[in-house]
């Protein structure tokens, strides 16, 4: 039987110097501040450095967000900008504790 993973992974997917990831670098972060958790949750891939990475966790557009929480996998393309989504994605982890 395979443990399942309690914390929460947000990981970036984007371009170093874009404006769309720069955006929703800051969408992301404003999210975990308005939540109260910790912004080191979050990691940036560039894209450009890490083309194998970016390929084997099957992203296709920039900006994405990965989210790995409570055992489940969340994918948002774009900037995130309507961070109900979000929310609503790290509020569900909060009710299962």
């Amino acid at each position: 039987m395979q443990a399942r993973s309690t914390a929460t992974r947000l990981s970036l997917y984007g371009a170093e110097g874009s404006h769309s990831s720069w955006r929703a670098w800051t969408n992301v972060t404003q999210v975990l501040e308005a939540l109260g958790m910790d912004t080191a949750a979050l990691e940036f891939v560039n894209v450009l450095r890490h083309p194998a990475r970016t390929f084997d966790d099957g992203v296709l557009v920039t900006p994405t967000l990965i989210v790995l929480n409570g055992g489940k996998r969340y994918v948002i393309v774009g900037t995130v900008d309507d961070p109900g989504i979000l929310e609503e994605i790290l509020a569900e982890r909060t009710m299962e504790q």
